[in-house]
């Protein structure tokens, strides 16, 4: 390895990187709500960085679909549809389908006592497909929240254990027998919630009414629950 690619191993990530992964995560958690307006200006005094640098974040963010720049010339939270969902769940299924084929191909067992599913990706020697399944679990977050982490949303234990049976002895009929009731109870669980739950009211809007045609929030308000005084020690200046 020669010095030049040390230094470029050894170079930092850009903060504008950095901050977009902690917005992602925040965005997920629905500390900024679907359909919110994005002040810059306190995002950059919360983290102790020029606006220059958030406008990059939020670039970064809106390529992947996660932030929206608006005619008003402000980033607002993407705001999922009910079509959005349905689509999400559609690409979801597909992956994991594939997943579950790949790894009874090989005959590999994911780990026990990790997350299934990324021990099933691994497991399926397919080093694309974690990736994948990550990005569409992240809209999936942003459009249901802390539900979509609900027991309801994950695959119980027996049909982890019918998926190992399967995998191990190559029979992916058996498997995706399984997998049409789960899937089916993940889908029912989500369209049971009221319009993805941020079409209720909440702290940055008190208004928030659902879309009648995109099941979202139509309000789009400016978060103000942000103490002006919140920063992040790890852009601290």
């Amino acid at each position: 390895m020669n010095q030049e690619t040390r230094s470029m191993l050894a170079r930092p990530r850009p903060v504008f990187e950095v901050l977009s992964d902690s917005l992602r995560e925040r965005i997920c958690a629905h500390e900024f709500m679907p359909g919110e307006a994005l002040d810059e200006h306190r995002i950059a005094a919360s983290y102790g960085v020029g606006r220059s640098v958030v406008r990059d974040a939020l670039c970064v963010l809106d390529r992947s679909r996660l932030v929206r720049f608006e005619s008003e010339g402000r980033f607002h939270v993407a705001c999922p549809s009910s079509q959005d969902v349905a689509q999400l769940f559609d690409i979801l299924e597909q992956l994991e389908r594939l997943t579950v084929h790949q790894a009874a191909n090989a005959r590999s067992l994911p780990d026990e006592g990790c997350p299934f599913w990324p021990a099933l990706c691994q497991a399926s020697g397919n080093g694309y497909l974690a990736a994948q399944i990550d990005s569409v679990l992240t809209h999936l977050k942003l459009a249901l929240g802390a539900v979509f982490e609900s027991p309801a949303m994950q695959p119980p234990e027996a049909l982890q254990e019918r998926l190992r049976q399967s995998i191990l002895s190559g029979n992916v009929d058996h498997a995706e027998q399984g997998l049409l009731g789960y899937w089916q109870c993940r889908r029912e669980t989500a369209t049971n919630l009221p319009p993805f739950r941020h079409a209720l009211p909440h702290a940055s809007c008190g208004n928030c009414v659902p879309d009648p045609v995109q099941g979202g929030c139509t309000a789009g308000a400016v978060k103000e629950d942000m103490a002006d005084d919140e920063v992040f020690p790890v852009f601290a200046v």
